[in-house]
């Protein structure tokens, strides 16, 4: 029984944990000012998660709990993401396309935790890069108008894509049917006309 609990702690806290008391999953990360966020399972939703004001005055940045999963760091250079970066990959992860992909590649009681979308690295010199930033910082300030703001996303996300819109398009080919929700299904040839739909309005 030791055994077991020892490799568990292991598990989660690493092999030179240091003191018993320690805390488990924290890091740089758990200091940084901007975080994108979303749930590990049921519903597929990204937010960008800022500090807040509190009852008493302060400005803090959140404590997050178990089923939340948090991005502020560049893969790249370890260095945290601005806002604008936020912003900007926060609606990637919210286009209706990536989210039929989410769906249709995991099940909803578990969504991958480094989600394998493509997403080019932020650039603010790319109108497209700020133009998808300003499209969520508006969806988040106007939560009615969601979805037509998903929609605009997904427009130039595929743009962005380039070749891999494409690559989308033939993996489409090749499939009878993917999943669009938890009940709902869709023929590969339907997504590929919309895809097609999409991208000769670029």
């Amino acid at each position: 029984m030791i055994d077991q609990q020892t490799k568990f702690s292991d598990k989660i806290r690493g092999l030179n944990p240091g003191e018993f008391y320690g805390l488990a999953r924290t890091g740089r990360y758990s200091f940084a000012r901007t975080y994108v966020a979303y749930r590990d399972n049921t519903e597929w939703c990204a937010a960008v998660v800022t500090e807040a004001e509190t009852p008493w005055g302060e400005r803090k940045r959140f404590v997050f709990q178990n089923h939340a999963v948090s991005m502020c760091e560049r893969q790249s250079d370890d260095t945290f993401v601005t806002e604008d970066e936020a912003h900007y990959v926060c609606a990637i992860l919210n286009t209706p396309i990536v989210e039929r992909f989410i769906y249709a590649t995991s099940d909803d009681r578990s969504y991958k935790i480094r989600p394998p979308v493509f997403v080019p690295i932020y650039d603010p010199e790319d109108e497209r890069h700020l133009a998808l930033a300003e499209l969520s910082r508006e969806a988040h300030r106007l939560p009615s108008e969601r979805e037509k703001l998903r929609i605009q996303c997904e427009g130039i996300y595929l743009s962005l894509c380039g070749n891999e819109a494409f690559d989308i398009m033939i993996a489409q080919d090749r499939l009878d049917e993917i999943a669009t929700g938890k009940t709902q299904l869709i023929s590969g040839d339907a997504l590929k006309a919309e895809l097609d739909e999409l991208l000769s309005d670029q």
